[in-house]
């Protein structure tokens, strides 16, 4: 997943990447940082011991509609092992919402911090 991710780093057209409902009329986006962690916690619901978390933090200066979902989504199908890390330069180039992965549910989304 980390390998993945650093091919998301700089200045791309993620049209791939945007469900494309409200019309984006550029597709070009920055993305400054993405770093990602694995972490244990326990789920209290299922009362069971230590389960992985997998922490991916985004930082860039805009975002597309429901872009960083679908990333992170892409990115899950490469470290389940569907996609190869080098897959995520062919989803770029394809500017097709269908080549990406899917759009992840919102929960556990977090915008952390806006700057100016």
């Amino acid at each position: 997943m980390k390998k993945a991710a650093q091919y998301l780093k700089g200045k791309h057209n993620f049209q791939s990447f945007c469900d494309g409902k409200i019309g984006e009329r550029n597709p070009v986006r920055s993305i400054d940082r993405i770093t990602i962690l694995k972490k244990s916690a326990t789920v209290p619901i299922l009362r069971q011991a230590q389960h992985p978390i997998i922490s991916v933090d985004i930082e860039g200066r805009s975002f597309l509609c429901h872009m960083v979902r679908i990333i992170v989504g892409t990115l899950i199908e490469v470290g389940r092992g569907a996609l190869p890390p080098e897959g995520i330069k062919e989803i770029l180039k394809a500017k097709d919402r269908a080549a990406a992965g899917k759009t992840l549910p919102a929960k556990g989304l977090f915008l952390m911090k806006v700057y100016y």
